[in-house]
């Protein structure tokens, strides 16, 4: 599988219900490269789960918390081809938004 990031807007369980199922995939292909899981709060999010018996098998989990309480975008990840971004929304939690953006390129 070759996804290496995954972005969580927030915590509610109807966004991230498959994420545990899709890591449970991963292990059982034999995935050994780390993922990176963006969200806002990420770390907490593993510490509870941690808590509650959860452990990636084989690789591991690097969750990357996204700042949600300024006003400001940040960038989270660059390259020469894209750039992505994300900015805090309002929405009763600690929320984000994500942008995906293509640089302009020549052919």
């Amino acid at each position: 599988m070759r996804l290496d990031h995954i972005f969580i807007t927030h915590w509610h369980a109807d966004h991230f219900a498959g994420l545990f199922g899709l890591l449970e995939t991963m292990s059982l292909e034999k995935r050994k490269k780390p993922l990176y899981l963006y969200g806002p709060e990420a770390s907490k999010f593993f510490e509870v789960l941690a808590e509650l018996g959860y452990s990636s098998k084989g690789f591991a989990v690097n969750p990357i918390d996204v700042p949600f309480d300024s006003k400001e975008k940040t960038i989270l990840l660059e390259d020469e081809e894209y750039q992505i971004v994300s900015v805090p929304v309002n929405h009763g939690i600690p929320a984000v938004a994500y942008a995906f953006i293509e640089k302009d390129r020549v052919k």
